[in-house]
């Protein structure tokens, strides 16, 4: 979907009021924060594709598709249920949590909310460097694979394919069975430093990459939960650095801000 970015925010919004007929696990909050980082960016004047890895049934790609500007394009990447390999761990996982969506059901819902298709790459994310060029994406949602030495190397590719400015969004990033995520994710923040963070929920990390507007990313997102009746944030401190917690709760007693 492409057009004024106020007209494709509002289809977001209509999006998220009935995203629970999507399965999934995007919540509200994180909807939201997305909508407004793409926004930002897109005020900023950066340019670029949207990607996800990790597609699933579509829940967080069908807000996504409101998201590119003209000339830009929505590209997604998931093994849906072809026979691209995985990993033991990916398979007993998949196993456990997932059950293989058909790569044409997704479309076929895309289709239905956007009446177009995405580009969509129905390969294992080890082969996305070959289909998509470096420095073409401004804003990445990484929700793949959630053993260590993929999700490493999965966040390697996403640094190759972000432009400067671009955001970085790591899913499942906190989740105690997932240690293997947010083992990948804190060793890339702490040997690089062109990644940013500019905000946490209970759900992602959501990181700027040689930006330069770090700040005002943090403040932006800080905004977008402020406005919002019974959401709240909280803040915290990381090498000196104060970092934005997004809460869709409200705080826990009256003194809770002044504490």
């Amino acid at each position: 979907m492409s057009g004024p970015a106020s007209d494709r925010a509002a289809a977001a919004y209509a999006y998220i009021a009935r995203i629970d007929e999507v399965p999934g696990w995007l919540h509200a909050l994180d909807a939201h924060l997305l909508i407004r980082a793409a926004s930002e960016l897109e005020r900023a004047g950066v340019r670029g594709d949207v990607l996800e890895i990790g597609v699933y049934r579509g829940r967080t790609a069908l807000l996504l598709g409101f998201l590119p500007a003209g000339g830009e394009r929505l590209v997604l990447c998931d093994v849906f249920d072809s026979d691209g390999p995985v990993g033991p761990y990916n398979a007993a996982d998949n196993a456990r949590w997932y059950d293989r969506p058909r790569a044409q059901e997704f479309l076929e819902r895309f289709r239905r909310v956007h009446g177009s298709e995405p580009l969509l790459h129905v390969v294992p994310s080890s082969d996305l460097g070959a289909l998509v060029p470096a420095g073409s994406v401004r804003l990445l949602h990484l929700d793949g694979a959630h053993d260590y030495p993929t999700v490493a190397e999965d966040l390697r590719l996403c640094i190759r394919l972000l432009v400067a400015g671009g955001v970085l969004v790591v899913d499942d990033y906190l989740k105690p069975h997932l240690p293997g995520v947010g083992a990948a994710t804190w060793e890339l923040l702490a040997g690089t430093p062109e990644l940013e963070i500019i905000g946490l929920t209970d759900d992602k990390i959501y990181l700027a990459f040689r930006s330069g507007r770090a700040e005002s990313l943090r403040e932006a997102l800080a905004a977008e939960v402020c406005v919002q009746e019974g959401w709240r944030v909280d803040r915290h401190w990381i090498h000196g650095v104060e970092i934005p917690r997004l809460i869709p709760r409200p705080a826990p007693g009256p003194d809770w801000d002044r504490a």
